[in-house]
């Protein structure tokens, strides 16, 4: 598992910076909820049957309870990550295990991050999402699957959103 201190920068990263953090293709995710280690339980328990049997080219995705502190406040969440090797199904494999989960745990948030990509919801779903979502740049953090559904934050702000104005976003 790669460094997660990308997650939390106040900062846009550049391309370069993106390339340069992960050794191969690869696709993280960051789960909030008010009881993460609730949502981390039925999580693993949701996905067992892909963890278990689906032939991973890599090796299956982790999945880890984590914790940092931000401006003096805690930020208890869930991280995944999964090399994919360019396997691109096996990618859109782990989105839809993800998708699903919010089906049966509706308290949760889930943000996708890929070294390629940057922002898989927007490359996926830009047919359905609106046109302010164009610029990568302003648009990185605002796309999150809750509830069976896709929400985007704040559109009428045209600033980078770190990850943690993002949380914000979402608890108020």
């Amino acid at each position: 598992m790669s460094s997660l201190d990308y997650l939390w920068t106040e900062d846009y990263l550049n391309s370069f910076e993106i390339e340069n953090r992960f050794t191969d293709t690869t696709i993280t995710f960051i789960i909030v909820s008010k009881d993460p280690s609730t949502c981390y339980d039925n999580l693993i328990r949701f996905s067992q049957p892909w963890l278990k049997s689906y032939p991973w080219t890599i090796d299956q995705p982790s999945i880890t309870q984590q914790s940092t502190n931000i401006k003096g406040t805690k930020i208890d969440y869930i991280y995944g990550e999964l090399n994919y090797h360019e396997y691109t199904p096996e990618s859109l494999l782990l989105i839809s295990i993800l998708f699903q989960f919010t089906k049966y745990h509706q308290d949760c948030y889930i943000h996708l991050f890929d070294s390629i990509t940057i922002e898989p919801i927007l490359y996926y779903c830009h047919d359905f999402l609106p046109n302010d979502l164009q610029d990568i740049n302003t648009s990185i953090n605002r796309t999150w699957i809750h509830d069976f559904n896709i929400i985007v934050l704040n559109l009428h702000d045209d600033r980078y959103v770190n990850l943690f104005i993002a949380i914000q976003q979402l608890n108020n």
